[in-house]
């Protein structure tokens, strides 16, 4: 069986972290921009700076579903 690539197999500029409702998300920019004109593709794009967190203000129980 084949184990998950981890986040840290990807370079740092293309991990994001998502704070959702103070729980953290970690991704990359390439998955959450995969499919182009979503909530989250346009949030990255519109909002995310290249550091730090970027914050939803949302639960991040139903968030997890989604993501």
């Amino acid at each position: 069986m084949d184990k998950p690539s981890s986040s840290s197999s990807y370079p740092s500029s293309d991990r994001i972290r998502l704070n959702v409702g103070g729980k953290i998300f970690e991704t990359t920019l390439s998955t959450l921009t995969k499919i182009p004109d979503t909530v989250l593709s346009t949030m990255v794009a519109e909002r995310w700076r290249g550091e730090g967190e970027l914050f939803i203000d949302r639960d991040p129980t139903h968030f997890s579903k989604v993501f």
